[in-house]
Protein backbone atom coordinates (compact mmCIF):
# COMPACT_ATOMS: atom_id res chain seq x y z
CA UNK A 1 0.00 0.00 0.00
CA UNK A 2 2.93 2.56 0.68
CA UNK A 3 4.78 2.49 -2.33
CA UNK A 4 0.73 2.83 -4.22
CA UNK A 5 0.78 6.14 -1.94
CA UNK A 6 3.26 7.34 -3.81
CA UNK A 7 1.75 7.15 -7.11
CA UNK A 8 -0.86 10.21 -5.82
CA UNK A 9 -0.53 13.62 -7.04
CA UNK A 10 -1.39 15.37 -3.95
CA UNK A 11 -0.55 15.46 0.13
CA UNK A 12 -3.87 15.38 0.63
CA UNK A 13 -5.25 12.26 -1.66
CA UNK A 14 -2.11 10.28 0.18
CA UNK A 15 -3.28 11.20 3.82
CA UNK A 16 -7.40 10.39 2.51
CA UNK A 17 -6.10 6.83 1.20
CA UNK A 18 -3.72 5.97 4.23
CA UNK A 19 -6.56 6.87 6.83
CA UNK A 20 -8.89 5.06 4.76
CA UNK A 21 -6.71 1.94 4.77
CA UNK A 22 -6.25 1.92 8.61
CA UNK A 23 -9.86 3.14 9.80
CA UNK A 24 -10.82 0.16 7.61
CA UNK A 25 -8.63 -2.31 8.67
CA UNK A 26 -8.95 -1.79 12.42
CA UNK A 27 -13.12 -1.35 12.16
CA UNK A 28 -13.39 -4.24 10.04
CA UNK A 29 -11.28 -6.50 12.76
CA UNK A 30 -13.34 -4.76 15.61
CA UNK A 31 -16.52 -5.90 13.89
CA UNK A 32 -15.42 -9.13 13.25
CA UNK A 33 -14.48 -9.41 16.79
CA UNK A 34 -18.07 -8.06 18.63
CA UNK A 35 -19.97 -10.21 16.13
CA UNK A 36 -18.19 -12.65 17.25
CA UNK A 37 -18.88 -12.34 21.26
CA UNK A 38 -22.20 -11.35 20.42
CA UNK A 39 -22.28 -7.73 21.11
CA UNK A 40 -24.92 -7.13 18.31
CA UNK A 41 -25.57 -3.20 19.05
CA UNK A 42 -21.77 -2.24 19.46
CA UNK A 43 -20.95 -3.99 16.14
CA UNK A 44 -23.78 -2.15 14.33
CA UNK A 45 -22.28 1.03 15.82
CA UNK A 46 -19.02 0.17 14.80
CA UNK A 47 -20.44 -0.37 11.24
CA UNK A 48 -22.61 3.37 11.25
CA UNK A 49 -19.67 4.73 12.65
CA UNK A 50 -17.43 3.49 9.92
CA UNK A 51 -20.08 4.55 7.08
CA UNK A 52 -20.63 8.22 8.86
CA UNK A 53 -16.81 8.47 8.87
CA UNK A 54 -16.49 7.88 5.22
CA UNK A 55 -19.61 10.08 4.29
CA UNK A 56 -17.25 12.89 6.28
CA UNK A 57 -14.15 12.07 4.68
CA UNK A 58 -15.72 11.99 1.27
CA UNK A 59 -16.94 15.43 1.94
CA UNK A 60 -13.60 16.86 2.63
CA UNK A 61 -12.38 15.39 -0.32
CA UNK A 62 -15.39 17.12 -2.60
CA UNK A 63 -14.42 20.64 -0.72
CA UNK A 64 -11.24 19.80 -1.55
CA UNK A 65 -12.13 19.38 -5.25
CA UNK A 66 -11.56 15.75 -5.32
CA UNK A 67 -14.69 14.91 -6.50
CA UNK A 68 -14.16 11.87 -8.52
CA UNK A 69 -11.80 10.02 -5.42
CA UNK A 70 -14.74 11.42 -2.81
CA UNK A 71 -17.29 8.99 -4.89
CA UNK A 72 -14.84 6.43 -5.43
CA UNK A 73 -14.40 6.56 -1.71
CA UNK A 74 -18.13 6.67 -0.62
CA UNK A 75 -19.02 3.57 -2.40
CA UNK A 76 -16.08 1.70 -1.76
CA UNK A 77 -16.94 1.78 2.20
CA UNK A 78 -20.82 1.40 1.49
CA UNK A 79 -19.95 -1.64 -0.63
CA UNK A 80 -17.12 -3.14 1.78
CA UNK A 81 -19.40 -2.34 4.39
CA UNK A 82 -22.27 -4.25 2.93
CA UNK A 83 -20.07 -7.10 1.97
CA UNK A 84 -18.53 -7.46 5.58
CA UNK A 85 -22.01 -7.46 7.13
CA UNK A 86 -23.18 -10.11 5.05
CA UNK A 87 -19.88 -11.82 6.49
CA UNK A 88 -19.65 -11.17 9.78
CA UNK A 89 -22.41 -10.56 11.33
CA UNK A 90 -25.67 -11.65 9.15
CA UNK A 91 -24.33 -15.14 10.09
CA UNK A 92 -23.97 -14.52 13.78
CA UNK A 93 -27.79 -13.52 13.58
CA UNK A 94 -27.16 -9.48 13.70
Amino acid sequence: AVPALLLMPDQTLRVAALATVVVGAVSLCARQWLARRQHAFLALLVLLATVFAAARAAVSLDEAGYTTPAVALLLAAVATSLISWRRFEAPAGI
